[in-house]
């Protein structure tokens, strides 16, 4: 049965968690001629390291799995706003249409009635 993050990790408890990710089906995350991919996930680490408020401690990259111990920096979350918040999420799953760098871009992602933080396909449903 599925839990909540919030459920699952404390900080109280602790703030480092060894996450390990699988491939399915015996497949090979890397090996002979997809030794490309340890640098993007190295690459892609660091990119969710730099936005988000996780420290990447360590990692391990291995044929068939992946090892990484992160560090939770909650306090460091607690000073964004929400425009922040949006600056970060869209800055690593970005939409292809959007323009990150743009204030507009970001402001049509805020609702400026209430302070937070638009559902986007609710949003997009109304609009149509």
């Amino acid at each position: 049965m599925t839990m909540p993050r919030r459920q699952l990790v404390d900080v109280a408890v602790t703030r480092y968690y060894h996450c390990i990710s699988r491939c399915v089906r015996r497949a090979f995350l890397c090996g002979e001629g997809v030794t490309h991919r340890k640098a993007w996930i190295e690459a892609r680490l660091e990119l969710l390291a730099k936005h988000f408020a996780v420290s990447v401690c360590g990692f391990a990259i291995l044929d068939n799995h992946l090892h990484v111990l992160c560090r939770l920096d909650p306090g460091i979350a607690d000073g964004w706003s929400d425009e922040d918040v949006v600056r970060r999420w869209i800055a690593v799953y970005r939409p292809s249409c959007l323009d990150v760098d743009n204030p507009a871009t970001v402001q049509a992602w805020i609702d400026p009635a209430s302070g937070s933080l638009r559902r986007s396909q609710n949003s997009r449903a109304q609009a149509a």
